[in-house]
């Protein structure tokens, strides 16, 4: 009986093999379903072997999922970051490696991109950043500075509540008519 083989048609959907010979979840279960449409009918394919590849196939696909939610993770991180750093100073390299300082104004995300500052009005790499610090109190008035301003009005404490007299020793209370 003649051995088929199965097409060796390319598609574009499939997209290119990984580096290193890796398949993709794609390429990995349409050579499954071909590996099953043209196996040997007198000798079909063992069912642990089956059940084998199967598992393989949920466990990439699975692991890539979880690729997927990682880098989604660390793009939230990095954005909540980059937004805990507006009103701070913070230094930075630039491109030419010369240092630059500044307070940070505005945090700009981009999808597939790390965030970006904005300092000055420079746009800075959140990785450019080499220090992180609080931004110098800003110049008071003179009126703010002076000794009077400065010290506290003293508060008087509050007065105590009012109690009610002790109980003598037959149990009345000062004021009250004896019963008989």
């Amino acid at each position: 009986m003649p051995k088929t083989s199965a097409p060796t048609k390319k598609s574009d959907s499939d997209g290119p093999a990984k580096p290193g010979g890796d398949l993709g979840k794609d390429a990995f279960l349409k050579l499954l379903v071909t590996q099953l449409k043209y196996q040997d009918p007198s000798n079909p394919m063992d069912n642990r072997e089956f059940l084998a590849q199967t598992a393989q196939f949920t466990t990439v696909e699975k692991l890539n999922d979880l690729a997927e939610t990682q880098q989604s993770l660390l793009s939230a991180q990095l954005q909540l970051g980059a937004s805990a750093l507006i009103g701070k100073t913070v230094s930075y390299t630039d491109t030419e490696n010369k240092v630059h300082s500044g307070i940070v104004s505005a945090a700009k995300f981009f999808t597939g991109a790390p965030p970006t500052l904005r300092v000055g009005d420079a746009d800075v790499a959140l990785a450019s950043v080499t220090e992180i610090g609080t931004p110098a109190p800003a110049a008071t008035s003179s009126a703010a500075q002076s000794p009077t301003a400065q010290s506290p009005t003293p508060q008087t404490p509050p007065a105590p509540a009012p109690q009610a007299p002790a109980p003598t020793q037959n149990g009345q209370r000062p004021g009250q008519p004896a019963s008989s």
